[in-house]
């Protein structure tokens, strides 16, 4: 789904708008490793992992976090203010529309995919098969790339033809069917508690 994974977050005056861009994505699981990983921190709503996608993923400058530091905001107050919406970035970073995901059905086929190649891959989709530019691509969320690669798949077939094995092929995007299904699973259920 795209469109549905931005966030907003209000602290007093400001709204802080997060978009889980496919930069934002890529930095955040370098640090954190995982999904999970970063899933469970900001469930815990640690300042550290709020601060890192406040700061990756805000589309404006904030001071947010320099506020928090300096005390001037209650961190308590603050973080438990959006302890819900915290959690809804992580599906955007790899373009997962939650509610479509069955966390105790894996894929029948392939192989798994670790986050970090399902985005590299995106980037390559987005920059050699959609033609964006390397800046348009890295700006673009993932459900966006997955998106635009599809469209541009049934471009192609619509002006070219296609063959009857893809016809047969499932639609959508073709990485996301690989991607770890232990992945997704976790990403269905992080703040099922809350």
């Amino acid at each position: 789904m795209i469109g549905g994974e931005d966030i907003y977050l209000t602290v007093g005056h400001e709204v802080i708008h997060l978009r889980p861009t496919l930069r934002a994505a890529v930095r955040l699981l370098r640090k954190y490793g995982d999904l999970a990983s970063l899933a469970a921190k900001l469930d815990e709503l640690s300042f550290a992992a709020v601060s890192d996608v406040i700061r990756e993923c805000s589309t404006t400058r904030s001071d947010l976090v320099a506020l928090l530091d300096d005390g001037q905001i209650p961190l308590g107050v603050c973080l438990s203010s959006f302890e819900t919406q915290m959690v809804q970035i992580v599906p955007g970073l790899v373009g997962v529309d939650v509610p479509s995901v069955d966390p105790d059905k894996r894929p029948s086929s392939g192989t798994a995919v670790p986050p970090l190649d399902y985005l590299q891959s995106l980037f390559g989709l987005a920059t050699g098969v959609i033609g964006w530019s390397p800046e348009t691509a890295w700006q673009a969320t993932p459900a966006e790339i997955a998106v635009a690669y599809q469209a541009r798949i049934d471009l192609l077939s619509a002006i070219f033809g296609g063959s009857k094995e893809a016809d047969d092929a499932p639609s959508g995007d073709p990485m996301a069917a690989r991607l770890d299904a232990d992945g997704l699973a976790a990403i269905a259920n992080i703040g099922r508690a809350l």
